[in-house]
């Protein structure tokens, strides 16, 4: 494994970045029981300075969410996934327009999942307007977002409500997801397609042997890191014995 040590300098500005996003973590807990709201935060996650998180959410253990992002409404993020700077999840007050993220996702910046929009076929279409009215917010939706362990997601990409990702897909920069990715699919564009594959099936019959199935469910330490870099070994010998035949 890579024993490189970052220069002390780093080391001192990653510490005190890290304290700083704990106290605005406790800050937001400390404010959301105040309003009545909940927000729940497993060990190590961490919520950076900035960024707006309210509703009925939990972050499970060592979960972040990047500087200046917004997590709104009934929202689960599962252990060790993380979210780029400027993300936004808007997901409605229940169970059933939720947003459920497994663990380990790779949420680049600027990532937008919502589980509810406007209404176009109701006048006004804007929310603001319809509450100072005191008629019914004009939402529209298809259900709750759902995605898997073990998922990248990359820069700018939209996910609309009613969407399952599966474990392990690779979703491009800019995609707009509008449907179902199966798991360890390929997707990109407008709306996302699969396109590849990201492991064949001798690769994902190695992901399926008992000691790495359930990786994900274990928290980020020396012991996981030891299973993961025996697991790529695995992969690699794999793809260096197709591509010799």
């Amino acid at each position: 494994m890579d024993n490189y040590k970052k220069p002390l300098r780093i080391r001192i500005l990653k510490k005190t970045k890290s304290i700083i996003d704990l106290a605005w973590t406790i800050l937001l807990v400390i404010a959301n029981r105040l309003i009545g709201r909940r927000l729940k935060i497993g060990p190590g996650a961490r919520i950076a300075l900035g960024s707006i998180v309210t509703g009925n959410v939990e972050l499970g253990p060592h979960a972040y969410i990047g500087p200046h992002s917004e997590v709104r409404g009934y929202v689960r993020i599962g252990t060790a996934s993380a979210l780029g700077h400027h993300s936004s999840l808007r997901a409605g007050n229940t169970p059933e327009t939720g947003i459920y993220i497994g663990s380990y996702l790779a949420g680049a910046p600027e990532l937008v999942i919502q589980t509810r929009n406007h209404d176009y076929k109701r006048v006004p279409m804007q929310i603001r307007a319809s509450e100072q009215m005191s008629l019914p917010p004009p939402y529209a939706g298809r259900g709750p977002v759902r995605i898997g362990n073990d998922v990248w997601i990359a820069r700018r990409v939209i996910i609309l409500s009613g969407v399952t990702i599966g474990d392990g897909a690779v979703i491009g920069a800019g995609a707009v997801v509008t449907k179902d990715i199966p798991p360890y699919k390929i997707a990109v564009g407008i709306p996302a397609k699969p396109i590849a594959d990201r492991f064949t099936p001798e690769e994902l019959q190695i992901l399926q042997k008992s000691e790495y199935k359930n990786w994900y469910q274990q928290p980020p330490t020396k012991q996981l890191a030891k299973l993961l870099e025996k697991l790529n070994q695995e992969l690699e010998k794999a793809r260096q014995k197709r591509q010799a035949n």
